[in-house]
Formats: structure tokens, sequence, C-alpha cells
């Protein structure tokens, strides 16, 4: 299974659009928030999933989600209520509250993977407006079995 992961696309659908086209084939597009309304914007005809950041005003989406995908339990939201600017233990504690082994988050602006005992933290970085490089980013998950393999790409 491949997941494209994205967050804070900020109306920028035109980079959202290629970075799907680059990746496909795709099983599932997840944005993470900060205009998850964007996805409708690419005309992307599959499997996705988005969650609200506070930059959503007008998205119906929850603001977390809790799913399973290939035997791993994966916890998405956008990371503003986890103050996850000014550090990631309530965002890990909360993905451990909620049974999750992955939890997927944005907010930063900056992406991030850090590999935990029991819980992976995962940004794939803002597509159009990074704070970490010049460069926007984004995220893939791929599931192997019972691995799961997180990677992150400049566009």
């Amino acid at each position: 299974m491949k997941c494209l992961v994205v967050s804070d696309t900020h109306g920028r659908a035109l980079a959202l659009k290629e970075v799907i086209a680059r990746e496909s084939p795709l099983d599932l597009v997840i944005h993470l928030g900060d205009l998850g309304s964007d996805l409708a914007g690419t005309g992307y005809q599959g499997n996705s999933l988005a969650v609200r950041g506070n930059a959503d005003r007008d998205l119906k989406a929850p603001l977390e989600r809790l799913m399973d995908l290939e035997g791993h339990r994966v916890l998405m939201l956008h990371g503003h209520r986890y103050e996850v600017k000014w550090g990631l233990d309530r965002l890990y504690y909360r993905g451990l509250e909620k049974g999750a082994d992955i939890v997927l988050f944005g907010h930063t602006h900056q992406a991030f993977l850090y590999r935990g005992d029991e819980v992976i933290l995962f940004n794939p970085g803002s597509l159009s407006l990074p704070r970490d490089q010049a460069r926007g980013s984004y995220g893939l998950l791929v599931f192997q079995g019972e691995k799961v393999l997180p990677k992150i790409f400049r566009i």
C-alpha cells in the first residue's frame, strides 16, 4: 500500500496535483489540514482522507481520525491543538492514548520523522510554504507486510 501524505498546502492545489501525478499510482492520499479542500482542486478521483487544520474554515472533516492501515493504527491530526510548534510530548502521548503506532501531523510547515520504540511521528512538512528549507515537501508511507516505510521528499 502506498499513501501520499501532505499538509499545509494553503490554496496551492497545483503543487498538490503535480505531486499526485508524480507519485501515482496511489492507494490513498492523506491531507493533514490547512486547506484540505485543495484535494478537490486537483481532480484526484482516488481514495482520500483529510483532517481539519486551524485554517480550514469550510472543510467538513474531523479534527482527528484514527484508522487501521495494513495492520497499523494511524492517528491523523493537524497538530495545532497539541502545540506542536513548541514540542511533541503532548502529540506523542496522544498517540499512545489512542493506541496508535503512527501519528501523522502538520502545522509546523517543517518536515519531521521520528521512529520511537512505540510510536512513529511523521510530519510531511508543507508543499507550498516550507519553514525548514526553500523547497516544499511531502511524505510517502509505504506499507510492506508488517513494515512501514515513511519517507520525505522535496519538490
